[in-house]
């Protein structure tokens, strides 16, 4: 990967890479690369070590992974503002830039280095040491079944699921693209296209640098003012329900618009058009190459823990926590299994549909626990199928991306005295 990258920024020189803060072409990304490596060597990181990349997405960001990648560096992107160190105890140092250091001081007791001064060192050409079976990337899941999983990416397997993604998210290195996923990013740039970085989607900024294709996550795609020059938006990840996939599509109302499921482990499993889901909600009629699903423990109802194999799922990771049944070689994608009562979650998931289209209402949501079913909503509902109905003033939502429910914390609010 390491070796591709340094290809495409020479073979692509002159083009822009980024567009923000101020225009990069490739090869000035190559230079900064190096220098951001010296850096690195300078203040004592050396391969292997394991630092925590605490910095807002930004062009400093991705510099920072793809050095870190060359050096052979762990990069770890936390979860959220405090991350759980229990599942990080070798940190080495903090990278921080600007924007992050003050806030990186009151939270941090690890040294900091600040990216932002890449620029002051000299770039110099370093022979490639590559270790495919060393770790360089470790994320996190979510936790929103109570205990959030480290997953460590060694560069094989990075190598391994950005080609992946390529044979299964289409575009050209014609493409102008906005990305918020840095796995998408590091894909855009082995191809040699120009990205723009952003907290969120601003129309301006897209008709400024002719953005067409959007590589995003459910959080950033809502906007309130809708965007026709967009031709191609990727999205996926978590589950939508069918009031969020309308807000999506009035979004980009000429727009292709793609929506897989994924987990951090396998990161694409199913994928579907959004017109087509919401005509069939969580229902993945397409399957990605290279990544097998299937049903473990079905029961009379074909219905079990979805599982996956290939060569680029990650090793210990082939269960996802999710429940589905295969209908039609597609993928229904159910509910979580640690909240679900797998004897009766296939009739009770049809009943889940019927509650949510004649209520039209995107604040009702079930969870399924020890064989018993709680539904609870921000708003008044009636008691319609002898459910439990408890009305909650608050509805929780992982921390990550905030788009997935907080089984965990909505356990522990509002249902610990009922169960």
């Amino acid at each position: 990967m390491v070796a591709r990258f340094i290809e495409t920024c020479k073979k692509e020189a002159n083009n822009i890479a980024f567009f923000e803060p101020k225009k990069k072409t490739y090869y000035s990304f190559y230079l900064d690369i190096l220098k951001m490596v010296n850096y690195y060597k300078t203040k004592g990181l050396e391969k292997g070590d394991e630092v925590l990349l605490f910095c807002t997405p930004s062009y400093e960001f991705y510099l920072a992974i793809v050095a870190s990648i060359y050096l052979g560096l762990n990069i770890v992107v936390p979860d959220s503002l405090r991350p759980n160190y229990k599942l990080i105890p070798n940190l080495k140092m903090i990278l921080v830039n600007y924007k992050t250091k003050l806030v990186a001081k009151t939270i941090f007791s690890l040294p900091l280095l600040n990216l932002s001064k890449y620029k002051n060192y000299q770039e110099k050409e370093e022979k490639l040491d590559i270790d495919k079976n060393i770790i360089v990337l470790t994320t996190f899941t979510s936790g929103t079944t109570g205990n959030p999983k480290r997953i460590d990416r060694t560069l094989l397997d990075l190598e391994r699921q950005v080609e992946l993604i390529r044979k299964n998210v289409k575009f050209t290195k014609e493409e102008n693209v906005l990305s918020f996923l840095p796995i998408y990013t590091l894909l855009a740039l082995l191809n040699g296209n120009s990205i723009l970085i952003s907290k969120k989607i601003k129309k301006a900024k897209c008709q400024k640098y002719n953005i067409e294709t959007i590589l995003g996550t459910i959080k950033k795609l809502k906007i309130k003012k809708s965007l026709p020059t967009i031709k191609n938006v990727y999205f996926g990840g978590a589950i939508l329900d069918s009031n969020e996939a309308k807000i999506i599509k009035s979004s980009y109302p000429n727009a292709k618009i793609t929506y897989a499921y994924g987990a951090s482990e396998g990161i694409l499993i199913g994928k579907t058009n959004l017109n087509k889901y919401l005509d069939n909600p969580f229902y993945f009629d397409e399957k990605i190459d290279g990544v097998t699903y299937y049903i473990e423990n079905p029961n009379e109802e074909l219905v079990g823990e979805i599982a996956i194999k290939g060569i680029h799922v990650l090793n210990n990771y082939h269960k996802t926590g999710d429940i589905g049944k295969i209908c039609n070689s597609g993928l229904y994608v159910l509910g979580r299994l640690k909240y679900s009562s797998l004897d009766k979650l296939f009739y009770n998931y049809i009943w889940d549909q019927k509650l949510r289209l004649e209520n039209n209402n995107p604040n009702i949501f079930t969870i399924y626990y020890k064989d018993n079913k709680y539904i609870f909503s921000t708003k008044n509902i009636k008691n319609t199928y002898d459910f439990i109905l408890i009305k909650v003033n608050k509805l929780y939502y992982d921390r990550k991306h905030n788009t997935k429910l907080d089984y965990h914390k909505m356990i522990n609010k509002y249902f610990s005295n009922a169960i």
